[in-house]
């Protein structure tokens, strides 16, 4: 596999990032990581999704044909390069402060 992170991890507008975040609810930096890296994460979190909904109380309805799963971090591959990519890890730092700690990951 190629290289996981993408040509955009070096060169970012933290500042404005964290503006979006904080007016949109949501931010992104494209280009992060290789599309290999991103399909992998799909086929990782599709894995999670569908052992979640066979099982009772595996995945928590968000409305029509949408539901949350919580993925335990050793199911999804790329969860070291993702937590320790330096756009997330300075995004967390500049909204959560610098003694943030990842407990789950989820997706919606």
């Amino acid at each position: 596999m190629t290289s996981t992170v993408g040509r955009a991890s070096t060169s970012f507008d933290l500042r404005a990032d964290v503006e979006a975040l904080h007016r949109d609810g949501i931010t992104a930096l494209q280009g992060a990581f290789s599309r290999e890296w991103a399909e992998q994460m799909r086929e990782d979190m599709m894995d999670a999704f569908w052992s979640a909904i066979q099982r009772p109380g595996g995945a928590i309805g968000r409305g029509p044909r949408r539901w949350y799963v919580e993925v335990h971090p050793q199911d999804i591959t790329g969860f070291v390069e993702l937590v320790t990519h330096p756009w997330v890890t300075r995004i967390c730092e500049a909204v959560l402060g610098p003694e943030y700690e990842i407990v789950e990951i989820g997706f919606d």
